[in-house]
């Protein structure tokens, strides 16, 4: 089966850096922009919530 989340993040990172979806603008230097910030925030997100395996019980979200 096809998977779209490659797509939806390279339409995010395109459009972080300023492509215009009507087409005609945008720059290389907007675009790499953008897919560091994607990258950047993925980053974020895997280091700031763990899985529940690997943190301490006094560390634990409630459920």
């Amino acid at each position: 089966m096809f998977d779209v989340r490659p797509l939806l993040i390279a339409t995010v990172a395109a459009l972080l850096g300023g492509v215009s979806l009507a087409g005609g603008r945008g720059s290389a230097a907007g675009l790499l922009a953008g897919a560091l910030s994607v990258a950047l925030l993925a980053q974020i997100v895997a280091v700031a919530y763990p899985p529940d395996y690997s943190t301490p019980w006094s560390m634990r979200r409630p459920c």
